[in-house]
């Protein structure tokens, strides 16, 4: 029990998500199918140029409402090195759970385990989107009731942390950073989880972060951010995440780069 009280997060409905996003005169807004009542959304953009391709998404826990404000701020302000880049975000994988401040599903059901093997609704919707293309790097946005500061899960190829380091020194300058040495039963070095492949493939239930790494990317990250701090603070962090990622991504990309 961690000594913050928590404060509820100021929430919006899910209309006023989707009214945002059909507000946004560029990119595709298109509509997976209706489960629940609401829709599940994904929203695209190709630029000409592509130097990169990336799946962000956020809300697959309805409780966790920072990771779709920050994606709704990130396309509404547009900053110039999203057009480097083939987009594939879904802004709220559970809106059922967002509307009704749930983690899971109306059927009960945690999305976040739902990825290997036969799949609910919401998530078949998202798999089929996402049907066998690769991605150069995916970044799912999560919270954390439980944490006393902002952390990272990083999968990568190598085993190693790539740029999780980097992302927390940003975070950690408007944020504090969780220095647990174990979170979530997983090894932490400064508020960096990496987790070895052979873990992975005998892990039961996929969190949709396992099946981009196994099925679409050799790069994926999930960031966390502790709840009981402001909404703003929360969604910043995240749209820290996804910049930084992109930078290095964008530096390791350029020809002749050694990185």
């Amino acid at each position: 029990m961690n000594a913050f009280r928590f404060i509820p997060s100021p929430r919006v409905p899910y209309a006023d998500v989707t009214r945002r996003l059909k507000k946004i005169r560029w990119g595709t807004l298109s509509r997976l199918g209706i489960v629940s009542g609401f829709p599940i959304l994904l929203w695209s953009h190709t630029p000409p140029r592509p130097r990169g391709n990336v799946v962000i998404s956020a809300g697959i826990h309805g409780d966790e409402p920072a990771g779709v404000e920050c994606v709704l701020q990130l396309l509404e302000k547009r900053p110039r090195w999203l057009d480097h880049f083939h987009l594939s975000i879904f802004p709220c994988l559970n809106p059922w759970g967002y509307e009704h401040n749930s983690r899971v599903n109306e059927s009960g059901l945690d999305l976040n385990r739902q990825w290997r093997g036969a799949c609910v609704s919401e998530v078949a919707l998202a798999r089929r989107a996402l049907g066998d293309r690769q991605f150069d790097f995916t970044i799912c946005l999560h919270e954390d009731y439980d944490a006393t500061g902002f952390y990272i899960y990083e999968l990568a190829a190598t085993g190693v942390s790539r740029v999780g380091p980097a992302i927390v020194k940003t975070v950690s300058k408007f944020l504090p950073i969780e220095r647990r040495a174990i979170i979530e039963g997983r090894r932490a070095n400064d508020g960096v989880v990496t987790r070895p492949m052979e873990s992975l493939r005998r892990r039961r239930h996929w969190p949709e972060a396992i099946l981009h790494f196994m099925r679409h990317t050799h790069h994926s990250m999930t960031s966390e951010t502790p709840t009981h701090f402001p909404i703003e603070k929360r969604a910043r962090a995240h749209a820290e995440t996804i910049r930084v990622a992109a930078a290095r991504f964008l530096t390791s990309s350029r020809p002749g780069s050694k990185c």
